[in-house]
């Protein structure tokens, strides 16, 4: 599942969305054992749907017409436990259906499909800090737990990116506590500045404040 917390299942599931992106995450969410393809597999089911002649759903019926057939053929070469894989339980996918019920996490899930959407360098920073300045502005309307709610949330992100990142991979702990720093000072600002203008436009102030510090592109 395509949730706030980037999760991937496994090294070769975090390759493949590098490789292939939003082709990549369109075909998992319909077949999520995509992920324990190799790259030449992927690349063969994404040009399926670019082969299709039609509309989109012409090109998807065309995708998925292509697995069944070679879904067989998949199970023996790569797909060890069949079984396990297709009931395994997934932790992550248990905690964003648990979370699904705060509207502050839809806004936080909202924000990363549209930068998923965009795919811009950078756009990360600028769709986490739009997610956090609304649900600060749901603070101002009367719910008045939901920047406590989003500021814990945004703790979780990190704590799991950093877990993710450093613990479990090998990225310098130097980087990844100062992208963490970065973000929770990020979601502070933005959460308050949602709070005390709830009327305004987040997108506007955003764009405003990007012009001046030019963080969008760091």
């Amino acid at each position: 599942m395509n949730n706030i917390f980037n999760n991937y299942d496994s090294e070769n599931d975090e390759r493949l969305d590098k490789k292939f992106s939003y082709n990549y995450q369109v075909i998992k969410n319909v077949y999520p054992q995509v992920s324990e393809l190799p790259e030449d597999e992927v690349r063969e089911i994404i040009r399926k749907y670019y082969d299709a002649t039609g509309t989109h759903e012409d090109s998807m019926q065309a995708v998925m017409n292509y697995i069944h057939e070679k879904e067989p053929e998949w199970k023996r070469l790569y797909f060890n436990k069949e079984d396990e894989q297709t009931h395994k339980f997934n932790g992550m996918e248990m905690i964003d259906k648990l979370l699904s019920y705060l509207p502050e996490y839809k806004t936080l899930k909202d924000a990363k499909q549209e930068m998923d959407r965009i795919n811009m360098a950078g756009y990360d920073n600028y769709a986490h800090r739009l997610a956090m300045c609304r649900i600060g502005q749901m603070g101002a309307s009367g719910s008045i737990l939901s920047p406590k709610i989003g500021e814990i949330l945004g703790l979780g992100k990190e704590a799991y990116d950093i877990y993710n990142k450093s613990v479990k991979g090998s990225r310098p702990w130097s980087e990844t506590l100062y992208d963490s720093f970065k973000d929770l000072n990020n979601n502070y600002e933005s959460l308050n500045w949602g709070l005390n203008n709830p009327d305004k436009d987040c997108r506007i102030w955003l764009k405003d404040l990007d012009f001046r510090k030019n963080e969008w592109k760091k």
